[in-house]
């Protein structure tokens, strides 16, 4: 006879226990199906974007623009090795610059995390951002393990990493801007063409809305307090962690200074690839349009915005007369993977990261698809 629950005791009892793991089981599938259905989801697009990066590289094969032939022609000496050996050594510090302003701003949110953490995380998210492109970026890897480090405050470790973007992304602007102002006083601008005025715009428009942030909080002004409060959770949570960090003028100061400096090394393997390929395009050309091309790695209808990225550096060099653009913009990446690569697999193996628990954490509203993409050091 299948046994009943004791009213005295409150206890299930055998047959209880079997209808009710037979209820969970069935609540379970549910879930299951759904996050299957997710991950299906997920490949799909990353396939249609794959196609794309295909069609956007065999165009830029079939105008020539990106002359693989000319890249295998580099001759390999101490000149070729020197300029290597900076690019690598200027990414490595790049990123390391970038964990210095990561560790700033977890110690701004309370949830401090020292400088060897952030660099490893750091690297590790660019190295699955190379090696998983389109499935899991680097940013939600680090908000993943920085969740982690502060149980009950996973909401506040993803703002982190999404105000680190936001600083990032400014900067690399900013850089751009200066670059070009520069550049203007020297009479030494690549060209004169409207495209130019993007970085100005995109700063000018980012300090207006830094100030307004800074000023009060989202909540206390009229105009956006009334859509403050529609905003989910997360999203408040992140104008929050915005408004705590520009509210600290040294951090401000820190976290762009750290920017320009890590995107200005970032810089010198674009000039590496220059050099190597044998073109002599200014510094100045260099710093202001390089930035420009490398923003492109937002636009996400690329895993990793192949192809995109590529076409912006030949589009921008190209005016300023210089038919390497594309050429320079992939041999200059492929010397940042190198480091993302060789440093994160390192850090990947130290640090003993399951990819799992980082897929899982994609794929449970980890998401910064926002402002993040894979292999992007800003």
């Amino acid at each position: 006879m299948p046994s009943k629950r004791n009213p005295d005791s409150g206890l299930a009892t055998p047959a209880n226990d079997q209808s009710g793991a037979a209820a969970r089981a069935g609540a379970s599938k549910p879930a299951a199906s759904n996050g299957a259905g997710r991950w299906f989801e997920k490949l799909a697009i990353l396939a249609v974007k794959i196609g794309i990066a295909a069609a956007l590289i065999y165009w830029l094969l079939a105008k020539n623009r990106l002359n693989l032939p000319a890249l295998m022609k580099i001759e390999m000496g101490w000149s070729t090795a020197g300029w290597i050996a900076l690019a690598i050594g200027a990414v490595y510090l790049a990123v390391y610059l970038l964990a210095l302003r990561l560790a700033l701003l977890t110690r701004c949110r309370n949830s401090p995390a020292d400088s060897k953490r952030c660099l490893g995380l750091t690297l590790i998210g660019s190295f699955v951002g190379v090696a998983l492109p389109g499935l899991v970026g680097g940013d939600v890897v680090k908000a993943v393990y920085l969740c982690a480090d502060a149980p009950g405050r996973r909401s506040d470790a993803v703002a982190v990493v999404i105000v680190d973007r936001v600083f990032g992304l400014y900067a690399l602007f900013l850089l751009a801007t200066i670059a070009a102002a520069l550049a203007w006083l020297f009479d030494a601008l690549p060209f004169h063409s409207i495209v130019l005025l993007a970085s100005p715009t995109i700063v000018a428009i980012a300090t207006v809305g830094f100030f307004v942030v800074w000023w009060r909080r989202p909540e206390e002004i009229a105009v956006l307090g009334s859509i403050y409060k529609l905003l989910p959770q997360k999203a408040r949570n992140l104008a929050d962690a915005l408004h705590a960090a520009l509210r600290s003028l040294p951090l401000v100061l820190q976290c762009l200074a750290l920017s320009l400096l890590s995107h200005s090394l970032t810089m010198l393997s674009f000039v590496a690839a220059a050099r190597m390929l044998g073109d002599n395009l200014s510094l100045f050309s260099v710093f202001v349009l390089a930035p420009l091309a490398s923003a492109m790695n937002m636009v996400p209808l690329t895993p990793g915005g192949i192809g995109i990225t590529e076409g912006a550096f030949s589009f921008l060099f190209d005016a300023a007369k210089s038919g390497n653009g594309a050429n320079i913009g992939l041999l200059g990446r492929v010397m940042q993977y190198v480091v993302f690569v060789v440093g994160g697999g390192m850090a990947f193996i130290l640090m003993r990261v399951r990819v799992e628990k980082a897929m899982a954490g994609a794929s449970d509203g980890i998401s910064l698809d926002l402002v993040a993409q894979e292999g992007e050091t800003s």
